[in-house]
């Protein structure tokens, strides 16, 4: 698979797609390595990917603090609220912590 410099036949590196807020999208660099990153609509990186299989992706809390984040690694730190109640196949449970 062709990436996105090679497709446009783009010869200056490194070569970077930014949004309409100036934030980098996509980048690649002259030895075919790439990365893409995504944002929330607070501005924060959200989702990151490369042409070396390394992922990771992350949730913010209202106040901007990572409350969950998992990667290609394996590692996932998840400190989101839990809820009381849990919804599995439109049955409500509630939850009991032992």
């Amino acid at each position: 698979m062709n990436t996105i410099a090679e497709q446009l036949k783009i010869k200056d590196f490194p070569f970077v797609i930014t949004d309409k807020e100036g934030r980098e999208l996509y980048y690649e660099a002259s030895d075919g390595f790439w990365s893409r990153r995504e944002y929330d609509s607070q501005n924060r990186e959200v989702f990151y990917k490369d042409s070396r299989g390394f992922w990771w992706k992350r949730e913010h809390d209202s106040k901007g603090n990572i409350i969950y984040m998992e990667n290609s690694r394996g590692e996932i730190i998840d400190n989101r609220p839990k809820d009381d109640v849990i919804t599995i196949e439109g049955i409500k449970y509630k939850r009991i912590d032992e």
